[in-house]
C-alpha cells in the first residue's frame, strides 16, 4: 500500500493544456493557477440544445469568473481499494497545499425506472 505520510510539492508534476493549446508539465509548487483556469478543458463537456446550463463549467456571482475544483471520478468499488484510496488522499492533500478544491465523485445513486402504461381513454 502507498502511505501517504510526506507529500513532497517539488516533487509534484503537473499537467495541463493551456490557453493556447499547448501541454504544460510543472510541478504543483510552481503551477500558474490563472494559467490552469484560463486553460482549455482535457475533456470535452457535452451540452445539447435546450439545456439550460452548460454542465461542467459553474460561474460563481461573487467571484465574477469560474469555479476551478479538482475531481477524481471513480466507480466506487475502486474508492475502497487500499492502493486507490491512498491515491486520492495524496491528491487531496497535494490540492489542499494550493487551496483548491477537491473531491472525489463516485456516480449517481442507481435510479429504477418503471415503464407504465399510457392511460387509455374508456369507451
Amino acid at each position: 500500500m502507498l502511505g501517504v505520510v510526506n507529500v513532497k510539492l517539488e516533487e509534484s508534476e503537473v499537467r495541463y493544456v493551456a490557453n493556447s493549446g499547448v501541454q504544460v508539465l510543472t510541478s504543483i509548487s510552481e503551477v500558474d493557477v490563472a494559467a490552469v483556469a484560463s486553460g482549455i478543458p482535457v475533456r470535452r463537456v457535452r451540452s445539447h440544445s435546450g439545456g439550460s446550463s452548460y454542465r461542467g463549467w459553474f460561474w460563481s456571482s461573487t467571484t465574477s469568473r469560474h469555479i476551478v475544483t479538482v475531481v477524481d471520478v471513480k466507480p466506487a468499488k475502486f474508492v475502497r481499494l487500499p492502493d486507490v484510496a491512498a491515491v486520492l488522499k495524496w491528491t487531496e492533500v497535494l490540492c489542499a497545499s494550493r487551496g483548491w478544491s477537491y473531491e472525489v465523485w463516485t456516480g449517481a445513486e442507481q435510479v429504477r425506472l418503471e415503464r407504465k402504461p399510457k392511460p387509455r381513454p374508456l369507451r
